[in-house]
């Protein structure tokens, strides 16, 4: 069994044997002994199943403790690994567990509560105490908590609790002694500002000491061994620092120390009283080395001292590294070195060489483990952290030559690279990792660099670029190409990669700078390592890319050319400008990809070909944007964008290549329309034609060359009828005069489309085409028939005609033609019932469009899309009953009777009020209805004006809504009568709220009438979801009692509590009646609140702090007895209030 059915069990044992005593069936005597004698089968029982879960889950096997070895003993990765642990089981609590852990909580709870008054009522007066008095309120605290150890260890047996009180207490007594000097109390020599304050340090320290001694052995506890060692290494640091001795000195003193401690730990380590110790202390005295160096911190203030004080105790680290193998002990170590150095080289003779000094010291720790034979494991570790502090030394040496040389190239820097380089060389060549190989690569380049600005500096001026440019040029051609030795040959690719990009680094510099005629240049010359590139370098991916930055470096190299011309030249930036020189540039590269595909080269010939057409689009897309000649130089440029992407088609006979060279015959058609347009004067009627004769014309050679090629029969039909919607929009918004010839035009455009198309989706784009242009076809001659006109009629009229093609039509675009009338009349209520002004005619139409509407989409069986044309009609209506000048007492009327309609006409039009067909469109819901209930909230704001008009909407609501009782299924229909009867209370508040109730009664009538509902709800529920409504009418009880009490509290009247108790009464004697718990426990729970109310004066005045004091006994004391009961079960049993909470709670049972 589990333990859990262990605890369980026992306590169903010893429940019916106390209960057989108090029967008379045993003795007192007999049931002592029996209940003994059943503890201690009990514990036998739950031992027995702990040794059963170990035989199940054995423990992992622990290694041995690691013994000393010496420098000739194997190293950890040669001996033989041990076995792996096991995951130990999660551990399962059991109730016993449990309940300590309840216990120690309520325990810590209650001391906290107390501790917390106390310290209130005890600091509360801190300003007017004594210095004394203040130490020994610290002396008391720590007393107190010893106090509450003793009580958990002694008394309650509840051991980690009394380990946590021991802690407090004792991490108060250095400062119990602290604050003697603090204070003052031990003289002016032993303050914390007078000559002693060393040797008060060491009091402070050693005095706890002794304590922490103490408590280490009587508890057995790490965490007390460690106070002990670290209190006494600080206080032989106080104690040398109060000699006042030179840093020297100290230094020599503390590691003497360190010395004696070991030396006394090594002759102590066979005495067994010791032994806790002297298992913390190897670890200890490590710590003891950082103890040491914060000591000197806090005491001395030399850099140079403390730099060498940081590279000993670096030494001392890498020799316990030697000697225990534990390779976790070079983080220290390399920390210790690096911040050591940096001490020393900043503060001495060495910081005018620092960057070389730096870069030695990076490059030294990859031969550190040379000196260490044998510990092969450490050679790994070291090469890494070798790389990682050449890095860091490569950033803090450059960052210092930019802000300390302003970057000025120097000497030294170039020696540190080549340093750092040479570092990494060495670790590419024993590592084999590839980032060795890129970091040896870039600091090859930046010595170079360095090189070429002192180049630059002495003998020939270079700019920054320039630099760069030979630095990356030169590292690839002397280590990219070939190795040198056979030591460069693992950096050939990192230098062709590196050198690349720093030449393409230098080429974004010079193009920031605008050194237009330098960037050229530029790109010309870095085709040729890129030709080189592609025939050495073995990698694929590296080639591809090679093969498409050869044609992009040239066309870039151009349009840098271009860019110069433009500036220099006043001609060609006026006739030719940027499109002409992409231009030139796409033809460059076209006549390079000839040359290539003779010679045999399709790769690069494939490249400079599709390069050069990506050069020639922005050239075409710059015409519009540039001013360039117009009469020879813009549609000689788009005659040559047809003849460059008909090559692409000819490759690559794609849809979009079609379109391309459609668009470009579009861009050819305007070039012409705008030359004409500089010679000649256009009509505003020829105005109006541009644009949509560009689409026409598309369209006329797309159906002339339907026969003879369907690719660009389809992208010259694609791109006309892309233009065709725009150029309307042109017109229509540009020329509105004029633009009714071109809607009607399109409305032939879009049939014939639509009839000589094959695809359905294409049928039904044109064939909606076809209709928005007879809309707006429609709209226009409205707006040029009548003047002024501001209607909305346009939408009618459409629809009708619209309805006419939907009776002609036979095929499959009947359908469609049925979705498009239904959406567009919807649309078109819309519009006329938001249209200004709104008077009886546009709201005459606005009924007839709507009703028209309803009955086509009942025809046409879609009644679930009639919700539109009932919200529009709605707003309709309320808009023009709001502006018609009616009084209020027609306009509720009218609304109310427009709402009794709605409910009417969906209670004889649907049998249902919701009817799920087998598809959507079969299925049916009663938006009538729903309009109804609009009308219906759209009377509440009169519902002020009279008592009449404030219940009128409530009342028909509850109607219309006991009118769905059998139009709902037989679940719903349930809860109908319910609802409208709970309704009624909306009538009621609005009636009450317009009569003058007295405030003694005024909540009460605002609050009772909610129980009343309750009530109906159980009635009218019949008995079913007794449970749900028995919880209801609980939190409506609740509620209201809640309400009325504020009610009294606020008021805080005779009359009111005498009211609250009388209800409070009601309730209580109903629930006895009637057997309902939720009527007698509210009742009873009142009346007490109310007594407690009333006796307020009498507990109200008790400080904050005394209920503080009084909860934490009470749990002090609740958290010992279960204790006592724990630890004593032989003397348990049943108080007689026990007996009577399980009689009551068995009465209860039969209650509702």
């Amino acid at each position: 069994m589990e333990p859990h059915f262990r605890s369980e069990a026992w306590r169903i044992f010893r429940r019916e044997l106390f209960n057989m005593k108090e029967r008379g069936y045993l003795t007192p005597e007999a049931v002592a002994e029996v209940a003994k004698a059943h503890h201690r089968y009990h514990q036998d029982l739950l031992e027995e199943d702990r040794q059963r879960e170990e035989a199940r889950h054995p423990q992992a096997i622990e290694p041995q403790p690691e013994q000393h070895r010496d420098a000739a003993a194997p190293t950890p990765a040669l001996q033989q690994k041990m076995p792996l642990v096991q995951q130990k089981p999660k551990k399962v609590l059991t109730n016993d567990q449990i309940r300590e852990r309840n216990i120690s909580w309520l325990l810590n709870i209650g001391v906290i509560f107390l501790l917390v008054g106390g310290l209130f009522v005890a600091t509360s007066n801190w300003e007017t105490m004594t210095a004394g008095m203040k130490s020994a309120a610290i002396a008391l605290v720590s007393v107190l908590f010893y106090g509450f150890a003793y009580l958990s260890s002694r008394i309650l047996k509840i051991e980690k609790t009394a380990f946590a009180f021991i802690v407090l207490g004792s991490l108060f007594l250095p400062i119990f002694v602290l604050s003697l000097g603090w204070f003052g109390l031990l003289g002016d020599y032993l303050s914390v500002t007078g000559e002693g304050k060393f040797l008060l340090g060491f009091l402070g320290s050693i005095v706890p000491s002794a304590a922490y001694v103490y408590f280490a052995k009587k508890l057995n506890s790490r965490l007390f061994a460690w106070f002990s060692l670290i209190g006494l290494t600080v206080a032989a640091g106080f104690l040398l620092a109060s000699f006042k001795l030179p840093i020297d000195y100290f230094y020599l003193g503390i590691m003497g120390f360190n010395g004696a401690f070991i030396f006394l730990f090594n002759k102590l380590r066979k005495k067994s009283s010791i032994a806790l110790f002297l298992k913390e202390f190897p670890i200890f005295i490590q710590a003891s080395l950082v103890i040491s160096t914060l000591l000197m911190l806090f005491f001395f203030d030399s850099n140079l001292v403390y730099g060498f004080n940081l590279l000993i105790t670096a030494a001392i680290y890498l020799a316990m590294m030697f000697v225990s193998g534990r390779k976790e002990y070079h983080f220290v170590f390399s920390a210790m070195v690096v911040y050591g150095a940096y001490q020393m080289i900043e503060h001495s003779f060495l910081d005018d060489a620092g960057a070389i000094v730096y870069a030695a010291v990076a490059f030294g720790f990859a031969f550190v483990p040379k000196g260490l034979k044998g510990n092969l494991l450490l050679d790994k570790v070291f090469r890494y952290t070798s790389a990682v502090v050449s890095i860091l030394a490569f950033f803090y040496i450059s960052l210092e030559g930019m802000l300390l040389r302003a970057g000025e190239p120097s000497i030294v820097l170039l020696l540190a690279y080549i340093i750092i380089a040479g570092n990494f060389l060495y670790l590419s060549n024993t590592e084999k990792q590839p980032a060795f190989r890129y970091l040896s690569a870039a600091f090859l380049g930046a010595a170079l660099y360095e090189g070429a600005s002192l180049f630059g500096k002495y003998i020939f001026p270079l700019s920054t670029q320039t630099e760069i440019y030979f630095a990356g040029a030169a590292l690839f051609l002397s280590f990219g190409l070939k190795a040198v030795r056979k030591e460069t040959a693992p950096i050939m690719i990192p230098a062709r990669d590196i050198g690349l990009g720093a030449m393409m680094f230098s080429s974004l510099i010079a193009f920031d700078l605008g050194e237009w005629l330098g960037l050229g240049v530029m790109l010309l010359l870095f085709c040729a390592p890129l030709f080189i590139f592609r025939r050495v370098d073995p990698r694929p991916l590296a080639r591809n890319l090679s093969i498409w930055a050869i044609p992009l470096c040239a066309g870039l190299a151009s349009l840098a050319f271009g860019q110069k011309a433009v500036l220099e030249s006043e001609i060609f930036r006026g006739n030719y400008g940027y499109p002409a020189a992409f231009a030139a540039g796409a033809a460059l590269l076209l006549v390079v990809s000839v040359v290539f595909k003779k010679k045999g080269d399709r790769e690069l010939a494939a490249s400079f070909f599709y390069t050069a057409q990506l050069m020639y689009t922005p050239g075409l897309i710059s015409t519009a944007f540039w001013d360039i000649d117009p009469l020879i130089v813009r549609p000689a440029l788009f005659i040559g964008g047809i003849g460059m992407y008909f090559l692409l088609y000819r490759m690559h006979r794609l849809q979009m290549t079609a379109v391309l060279i459609s668009t470009v015959t579009l861009g050819f058609y305007f070039s012409i329309v705008a030359s004409a347009y500089s010679q000649v004067q256009f009509s505003g009627f020829a105005k109006s034609l541009i644009l949509p004769l560009a689409a026409i014309t598309l369209l006329m050679l797309a159906f002339l060359i339907r026969k003879k090629d369907l690719l660009l029969y389809s992208g010259y039909g694609w791109s006309g009828h892309a233009v065709l919607p725009v150029s309307l929009m042109v017109a229509w918004f540009v020329f509105p005069e004029w633009s009714i010839y071109s809607l009607i035009a399109s409305i032939a455009i879009y049939g014939i489309s639509c009839f000589l198309t094959g695809a359905d989706w294409k049928k039904i784009l044109f064939l909606y085409s076809t209709y928005t242009t007879l809309f707006l076809s429609v709209s226009k001659g409205f707006t040029l028939a009548i003047r002024d006109y501001s209607g909305s009629y346009e939408f009618p009229v459409t629809s009708l005609g619209i309805l006419f093609v939907w009776l002609l039509l036979k095929t499959g675009l009947k359908q469609w033609t049925q979705y498009f009338l239904a959406a567009f009349s919807i649309f078109g209520i819309a519009s006329i019932a938001f249209s200004y002004p709104f008077t009886f005619l546009p709201y005459s139409v606005t009924l007839v469009y709507g009703a028209g509407t309803l009955a086509f989409l009942h025809k046409v069986k879609w009644d679930l899309t009639g919700i539109l044309p009932i919200l529009f009609l709605y707003f309709a209506s309320m808009g023009y009953l709001s502006g018609s000048g009616l009084g209020s007492g027609w306009i509720f009327a009218i609304t109310a009777a427009f709402g009794l309609l709605h409910a009417g006409v969906g209670y004889f039009v649907y049998q249902s009020l919701l009817y799920r067909g087998s598809q959507i469109q079969y299925s049916t819901f009663d938006w009538y209805t729903f309009g109804a209930f609009l009308y219906y909230l759209s009377l509440y704001p009169f519902s002020g004006e009279s008592i009449w008009m404030a219940a009128v909407p409530g009342l028909v609501i509850s109607f219309t809504l006991l009118m769905q009782r059998k139009r709902v299924g037989t679940t719903v229909g349930l809860f109908i009568p319910f609802l409208s009867g709970a309704y009624l209370l909306e009538p009621y508040y609005g009636v009450i709220s317009t009569l003058s109730i007295p405030a003694l009664f005024e909540r009460e009538a605002y609050v009772l009438p909610l129980v009343a509902l309750v009530i109906f709800l159980r009635k009218s529920m019949k008995g079913r979801y007794a449970q749900s409504t028995g919880k209801l009418q609980w939190a409506v009880l609740i509620f209201t009692a809640i309400v009325l009490v504020q009610d009294g509290l606020e008021s805080n009247t005779v009359y009111d509590a005498i009211i609250l108790g009388t209800l409070s009464l009601i309730s209580l004697l109903v629930g006895m009646f009637f057997r309902v718990k939720s009527y007698f426990f509210i009742g009873v729970g009142v009346l007490l609140l109310n007594l407690f109310l009333q006796t307020r004066p009498l507990w109200g005045n008790l400080p904050w702090w005394g209920y503080l004091l009084a909860a934490g006994s009470l749990l002090i004391g609740i958290a010992s007895y279960n204790e006592w009961r724990k630890q004593n079960p032989d003397k348990g049993g049943r108080f007689a209030g026990t007996r009577l909470k399980e009689k009551i709670v068995s009465s209860m049972k039969e209650w509702d």
